[in-house]
């Protein structure tokens, strides 16, 4: 009797651990805080690659596996920058930033324009705003030996892909059948920008999803982690998909739920 008493007790412990390892808990995608976006609870700071004197704002609003979210904020000023250490994708929250390339090359950037400063940039970058220039900024940890010699000034997202037109149809290995669009509208050393479009649709992920950054530019996405509860993202939303994500996502939109994303760099 006590010999079969042990064996049931084994074979319990054994189906629980299994059940629980086929149950593990999936990391929560992230909605980036919106009174930080707002400029709310930034914290003064110093940069290198600043005067000690300038007024200067930051908050990191997510640290991943793969890269930082920050939001910043500072005073009008002129900053002159030698081979720009990383790439930087940006958004303009408020004001705007000119930067001219040292070909004589001048971009002005403003409010709710997207863009990427390249890893290698040299030139001016010039912030203004309503007494405060703020940017969301996503950099990627992992540093690149090399730079993108055909890339040396800053890259503005198309704003016609942005608004859907002309973006390519793709087959999608997740789902062969659904409607999708994908381009990559930023292809840098150390991080891609892409725009991407899909028609309404549940899709499961059962192995495990790359860190993502995301901004919905059209639609909803509604992602449940597996183990966890939902969470619905709407047009203007950012928010990150992090590491290891598995579970369902479903995204609806006027015909087409549309994105624009930045992962890692190949």
């Amino acid at each position: 009797m006590k010999c079969n008493a042990w064996l049931l007790t084994a074979l319990i412990v054994v189906a629980t651990a299994c059940s629980t390892a086929g149950s593990q808990e999936s990391p929560e995608p992230i909605l980036l805080d919106k009174a930080v976006l707002s400029g709310l609870g930034l914290e003064p700071v110093t940069a290198a690659w600043a005067p000690p004197d300038r007024e200067l704002y930051s908050k990191l609003v997510y640290s991943g596996e793969n890269f930082d979210v920050t939001v910043m904020a500072g005073d009008t000023a002129r900053t002159r920058f030698d081979s720009y250490e990383f790439d930087e994708f940006v958004y303009v929250i408020n004001g705007q930033a000119t930067l001219t390339a040292d070909d004589g090359v001048a971009q002005t950037f403003t409010t709710g324009e997207f863009f990427v400063v390249p890893k290698g940039f040299s030139g001016e970058w010039h912030s203004q705003g309503n007494r405060l220039f703020q940017e969301l900024i996503v950099i990627m940890k992992e540093r690149s030996d090399t730079i993108n010699e055909g890339a040396t000034r800053p890259y503005r997202i198309d704003a016609t892909k942005f608004s859907g037109l002309g973006i390519d149809r793709v087959t999608w290995a997740a789902n062969p059948d659904r409607e999708v669009y994908r381009e990559v509208l930023y292809d840098g050393t150390e991080l891609d920008v892409a725009i991407v479009a899909g028609a309404t649709a549940t899709t499961n992920w059962s192995e495990p999803l790359s860190e993502e950054f995301v901004y919905v530019v059209n639609g909803t996405a509604t992602l449940t982690p597996t183990g966890g509860q939902s969470q619905t993202f709407y047009t203007g939303d950012f928010f990150v998909v992090p590491e290891g994500f598995t579970g369902t996502w479903t995204s609806t939109g006027n015909h087409l739920y549309r994105e624009l994303i930045a992962i890692p760099g190949n």
